[in-house]
């Protein structure tokens, strides 16, 4: 028959709230057959270990200004190394967001960043809890 789904999701242990969020999942997954574990660690731990991609998932926090640069950080190809941890790459969408960026005029920058979100948006690169 397989093997169940198992994963871990690393929280910073200095957050309770992310660490709740985590078991909250972890129950709610629980009861659909997944094998969860949390993993809580030191801060700095946790950002190595994100820096490094060691993790199945984490619950990350982030105050993402509403720019080009918050979105290339975390959704793009050139976000490796910044804060795209989990080396998430869609080719179409970082394709469609350095169109949108060189994008000039008002009226066709929006039609492009709207094609470009619309193609994150149909390929999401995380779960979005709040």
């Amino acid at each position: 028959m397989g093997h169940p789904l198992a994963l871990d999701i690393l929280v910073p242990a200095t957050s309770p709230t992310r660490k709740r969020i985590a078991e909250i999942l972890q129950e709610r997954w629980r009861r659909l057959g997944i094998k969860v574990t949390v993993t809580g660690v030191d801060f700095p731990v946790f950002q190595q270990r994100l820096a490094k991609g060691q993790f199945d998932s984490y619950i990350g926090a982030y105050l993402d200004e509403p720019s080009p640069r918050g979105l290339a950080d975390q959704w793009t190809r050139a976000g490796w190394g910044a804060l795209n941890f989990g080396r998430y790459e869609n080719r179409a969408f970082d394709s469609l967001f350095a169109r949108a960026e060189a994008t000039g005029e008002p009226a066709a920058a929006h039609v492009a960043w709207r094609e470009a979100l619309d193609t994150l948006n149909a390929d999401p690169p995380a779960i979005f809890l709040y």
